[in-house]
Order: structure tokens, then C-alpha cells, then sequence
């Protein structure tokens, strides 16, 4: 039987991905007891968001290291983008 993904305490490695582990927005959603849009709805659009639902969703995203797809993407790049070699070094005398 497959182990279940730790949902309070899971890797935070800036992917967002139930292959690595990472939690996903349903995740959140399960924990907090919200529906998967109202967590959309927090990350997105929260002025649509109840400030007692708003605070609770928020507080459970910061627990878990929840991040959003766009975000995870965005580390990714800057990542990838640290990792090259830099091109406009000067290459003669």
C-alpha cells in the first residue's frame, strides 16, 4: 500500500506537484475544509473572500508550503537561470 503525502509538514521544494510530494491547491483545501475554489478565490481574487475564510485559507497555505503553479514555474526559471554560465564576460585582452 502507497504511503500518503505528509499534508502538514510536506518538502518545500518550490514544485508543485504530487509527484514530488508537494501540496496541491485540493490539498489545502481538504485541510482547511474550503472547497478547492474558495482556495483559488485566496490566491486570486481574495477581495471575493470572507476575511475569517480568507485568514484561515491564508494561515493553512503558510503551514503546508503550498505554492501556486505560477509561482513553483517562476522559481524553476530563476533557477535554472542561476545555474548558467555567465555569456557576457569578456573573452580577450
Amino acid at each position: 500500500m502507497a504511503s500518503k503525502p505528509n499534508l502538514i509538514n510536506p518538502p518545500r521544494n518550490g514544485v508543485s506537484s504530487r509527484a514530488t510530494g508537494s501540496v496541491t491547491l485540493a490539498d489545502v483545501a481538504k485541510i482547511a475544509g474550503v472547497s478547492p475554489i474558495t482556495v483559488s478565490r485566496v490566491v486570486n481574487r481574495p477581495e471575493l473572500v470572507t476575511p475569517d475564510t480568507l485568514a484561515h485559507v491564508q494561515q493553512v497555505i503558510e503551514r503546508t508550503g503550498y505554492v501556486t503553479e505560477a509561482t513553483a514555474n517562476a522559481n524553476l526559471v530563476l533557477s535554472l537561470q542561476s545555474k548558467k554560465p555567465a555569456t557576457d564576460a569578456p573573452h580577450g585582452p
